[in-house]
């Protein structure tokens, strides 16, 4: 599954799975960022979590392009 599929599966069917997908290709990018700016690692847990929110809210704003 490409990450343009995951998240049209999630947008338009809510499929937990392709949300999931995102979730385990972006994690560790996200967690590196967070750590590059917060010290405490409650903080970086938080904002992980806070930007994963974020992205189920808001995935329907995401514009892909296909190549």
């Amino acid at each position: 599954m490409t990450d343009t599929d995951a998240l049209h599966a999630y947008v338009h069917r809510r499929d937990p799975d392709a949300f999931a997908h995102l979730v385990q290709t972006y994690q560790g990018l996200v967690y590196s960022a967070c750590r590059r700016q917060l010290d405490d690692p409650a903080d970086i847990d938080d904002a992980v979590q806070a930007t994963f929110i974020t992205l189920a809210e808001q995935a329907q704003t995401i514009r892909t392009s296909v190549g």
